[in-house]
């Protein structure tokens, strides 16, 4: 056994593997042995068919499959023992040198591409310059995530007039020149939040409005054509949306809004366990504590990220073995055509996800 490696250039190189008969036949034996003993043919005793008869109808394929594991086996080795970093995987060499026939060869020489690792020289300077952040949390970011606490542990209350916070339910008709259309759209139970509207005219015509009201509104208008949101409350596909343009009338059936949680020691122990915190200060003051971890955790993110795209910058020059790795990838999908694997070399190796 022998294997040996011929650079190319500073990122490819060609690696050869020589395997002789010796390299082989002792193992070769054992498997087809092996075999013999599960052989049940015709005119033979179960496990006692010829060793030359089980050679000529299973030896091809129990030489190719042990040459292969000597050549993945030593590649491995050999890589490992002389610090060879690569790029994919070895794949056979282009030139065809690879030319063995199982039937007649007993000795074989495979030869393999390799795409090896660049050496990347990065030379920092002092106008590489980057900011990690520091977020403060002020007063006002403490009021919106204790308020956001606050609604989720709260109670829904009927209530007599609408507010922009307020879930609002009713019947919903769609209208063609002011009056209901025929075979248009009409939903008994409709609902929405009013604070989910995008357009604040449609927002307006319906704070202040009573329950047994009926309010002319636009949905199209409401949601400013988004598709999701204007399908859900339709019940229709999304694919439709763009041709739904038409005004509604909306009789309000029931007016539900969500009132905030007290804070009380109920609610403090809801949210932090029980005990841990006793007044509304402590309760600000664990609030600021969790929002300065999360801002601490995104600074370091954001600064990561920085770093990164400085390096891949200053490294995006670095040669590549682009044949090989490119072959390679359309070796190892034998669907991806060539056109898919230069895209998909641009995005592995030269626009990187970040």
């Amino acid at each position: 056994m022998n294997v040996s490696l011929k650079n190319i250039d500073a990122v490819s190189a060609v690696i050869k593997v020589e395997i002789e008969k010796n390299d082989y036949a002792e193992q070769l034996d054992k498997n087809l042995r092996k075999i013999r003993q599960k052989t049940n043919l015709p005119g033979f005793r179960p496990g006692m068919t010829p060793l030359g008869y089980v050679k000529k109808l299973y030896g091809k394929q129990i030489l190719a499959e042990e040459v292969t594991k000597l050549i993945n086996d030593n590649l491995t080795k050999y890589l490992q023992e002389n610090n060879i970093i690569i790029l994919g995987n070895p794949i056979p060499d282009k030139s065809g040198n690879n030319l063995n026939d199982f039937d007649t060869d007993e000795n074989f020489e495979f030869s393999f591409d390799l795409a090896l690792q660049p050496e990347i020289g990065l030379e920092m300077t002092k106008d590489d310059i980057l900011l990690s952040y520091r977020v403060i949390i002020n007063d006002e970011d403490i009021d919106k995530e204790l308020d956001s606490y606050r609604r989720r542990y709260g109670v829904v209350e009927n209530t007599d007039t609408v507010a922009l916070v307020s879930l609002v339910k009713g019947k919903m008709v769609e209208l063609e020149d002011g009056a209901p259309k025929e075979t248009g759209i009409m939903i008994d139970n409709a609902s929405f939040l009013l604070s989910y509207f995008k357009g604040k005219m449609e927002q307006k015509k319906f704070i202040g409005a009573n329950a047994g009201n009926t309010v002319i509104f636009n949905p199209y208008k409401a949601y400013k054509g988004a598709e999701v949101e204007i399908a859900s409350m339709l019940n229709i596909e999304k694919e439709a949306v763009k041709r739904m343009k038409s005004d509604f009338s909306f009789e309000i059936k029931e007016i539900t809004q969500v009132k905030p949680a007290e804070l009380d020691q109920e609610f403090f122990d809801k949210i932090f366990g029980k005990d841990v915190v006793k007044n509304e200060t402590e309760c600000r003051d664990r609030i600021k504590e969790s929002l300065s971890q999360q801002t601490v955790s995104s600074s370091e993110m954001l600064l990561k990220i920085d770093i990164r795209s400085l390096l891949l910058g200053k490294a995006a020059d670095v040669a590549l073995a682009e044949d090989i790795l490119k072959r390679w990838m359309l070796l190892s999908d034998e669907k991806k055509t060539e056109g898919e694997a230069e895209k998909k070399f641009s995005k592995v190796f030269r626009d990187p996800v970040i």
